[in-house]
């Protein structure tokens, strides 16, 4: 996290830059922490947001997440700012939460372990870690890991439609893991 007072100080280097963010997500060792570094990476939702995300808050309709709730460790709170928001979720975020959504099941929570039990907030922030340094990533700052927000999101919803209609299935596409692995490696070529 950022000290407080230094949002003015932010530089480009505080973001992850889109093929570190593309590594981050290639170095989840679980389909699950692999589709969570997504959402995080494309949405900068904070991990307390996500442990705490419920399917009936993920609207794929709208491509959006409602935040409602956050852990604080292990309590249920109000996420950051004391009020719900809405989050946009890019279409390679969606296509990864609604193949996870399969995968997982039909249980509460969009990230939780094999039972349906949430995910202990230690246990997120060392996989996180671990994932930071299997990417050969710079330095051990565990920030929301986000791309910049200067990336031509005109440009990436033209990749990925082009993408998707020369893919009729996901099997054809390498799997649902692979095509939205695919995806993400994309961004690189289309960033900046």
């Amino acid at each position: 996290m950022l000290p407080l007072g230094t949002k003015d100080n932010i530089t480009i280097d505080d973001y992850l830059l889109p093929e570190e963010a593309f590594e981050f997500v290639r170095s989840a060792r679980s389909d699950m922490y692999r589709v969570m570094a997504l959402v995080a990476v494309r949405t900068g939702l904070r991990l307390g947001e996500l442990r705490a995300l419920r399917w009936r808050e993920v609207d794929f309709e709208r491509a959006q997440v409602n935040i409602i709730r956050a852990y604080s460790l292990d309590e249920i709170d109000l996420p950051k700012g004391n009020r719900r928001r809405d989050v946009p979720v890019p279409s390679d975020a969606l296509a990864a939460l609604a193949g996870w959504k399969q995968m997982a099941g039909d249980r509460d929570l969009v990230f939780a372990r094999d039972d349906g039990t949430r995910l202990d907030h230690k246990e997120c922030e060392d996989e996180f870690k671990e994932m930071w340094f299997l990417a050969g990533l710079r330095g051990c700052r565990v920030q929301r890991p986000t791309l910049p927000v200067h990336l031509n999101s005109e440009a990436i919803e033209k990749f990925l439609a082009e993408r998707e209609s020369l893919c009729t299935s996901d099997l054809q596409c390498g799997g649902i893991e692979g095509g939205y692995i695919r995806r993400v490696a994309a961004l690189e070529r289309i960033a900046l």
